[in-house]
């Protein structure tokens, strides 16, 4: 019996130090931040093997974002509302009025966007450690997330104190968890590791 004993960490717990592809090489680079996730202010991505680096901050943010623009409409007072997804723009959006047919070019106010794929929260580019188990996918930040993963999809008893609905441990996708997919999970847990 292999037990694991979740503390209610948090998949943010993880994102000091994120493992990605590098936009250059295509090889591993490390995006480092100074804080855990949404408290992060600044992030630097180094690559080893070509050199590329690039600077994020909360005030100018480059990876998943969501733009929204929403206001009256200047002569019959309708709400237009237009949403954006994707990386951070300058360009303003058009809205154009269903009842009165007038068209205005509004600024976008953007946001960041939770995690949705297997991308770093900081700059979007894609995850070095993702790897797929009957055709899904799950993905890990760095070496130290692969592992609670691991961990927690090898043990036969699991404890979770204090028992948070949204810690890293309640939000593992159920195909993780299946007992029939154990060996396979494992088994390309493995071969990213060994990458």
């Amino acid at each position: 019996m292999i037990r694991f004993h979740d503390n209610g960490a948090y998949d943010a717990n993880f994102q000091r130090e994120v493992a990605v592809c590098c936009p250059r090489c295509k090889g591993r680079a490390y995006v480092f931040s100074d804080d855990n996730g949404w408290r992060a202010k600044n992030a630097a991505l180094s690559c080893s093997s070509c050199g590329y680096s690039a600077q994020w901050n909360r005030a100018n943010p480059k990876g998943p974002s969501v733009g929204v623009v929403k206001r009256r409409c200047r002569y019959c007072g309708r709400w237009l509302e237009r949403k954006y997804f994707g990386l951070p723009h300058a360009h303003l959006a058009r809205l154009r009025c269903a009842g009165c047919n007038t068209e205005m070019r509004e600024p976008i106010t953007w946001s960041r966007r939770g995690q949705v794929d297997a991308c770093d929260p900081y700059f979007g580019y894609p995850l070095w450690l993702v790897g797929e188990v009957k055709g899904k996918v799950f993905w890990a930040y760095n070496s130290a997330h692969l592992s609670f993963i691991r961990n927690y999809v090898q043990a036969t008893i699991r404890v979770r104190e204090p028992n948070r609905n949204s810690s890293l441990a309640s939000r593992l996708p159920h195909f993780l968890l299946d007992r029939k997919n154990r060996s396979a999970v494992l088994k390309e847990i493995a071969q990213l590791e060994r990458k």
